[in-house]
């Protein structure tokens, strides 16, 4: 858990250290899809694409982040899909004069192999350093 919230931490972080001082758009990225044939004969593709938004209002010393990045890769056996994962994750952020205030992240991860769908959700919120809310669910369908 702790490393999860340090990884968006440092995204979030990779983040308000490119953002112009200013408030600013939503900037949008995205990486097409690109497949790798492996050592088995078996093709692996993944692509990823997201956005992310940084406001600051100088007055009040309050900046906001939010981030979302979804992650999609498949596996190929003879060009059909045998296995799939797809990963979005959230995070908003609130900070004034320089101090973390809220912080809030979801991640959402779908597997799908052999006929069987699994979702996999997880949401934490920290709030001036302390944990307020956490939670996670799995569900699976055949």
């Amino acid at each position: 858990m702790k490393r999860a919230i340090a990884t968006v931490s440092a995204s979030i972080a990779a983040i308000a250290l490119s953002a112009p001082p200013a408030s600013a758009a939503t900037v949008h990225f995205g990486f097409d899809e690109v497949c790798f044939v492996l050592a088995s004969g078996e093709q692996l593709c993944s692509a990823e694409d997201g956005q992310y938004n940084y406001k600051e209002d100088r007055a009040s010393g309050v900046v906001t982040y939010s981030v979302k990045v979804t992650n999609s890769s498949r596996l190929l056996s003879g060009g059909v899909e045998v296995d799939s994962r797809t990963v979005t994750s959230t995070a908003h952020a609130v900070v004034k004069d320089g101090e973390s205030m809220a912080y809030h992240a979801t991640y959402t991860t779908v597997f799908k192999a052999t006929g069987t769908t699994c979702t996999y959700k997880d949401a934490w919120t920290v709030t001036l350093g302390e944990i307020r809310h956490l939670s996670y669910d799995v569900k699976c369908t055949s």
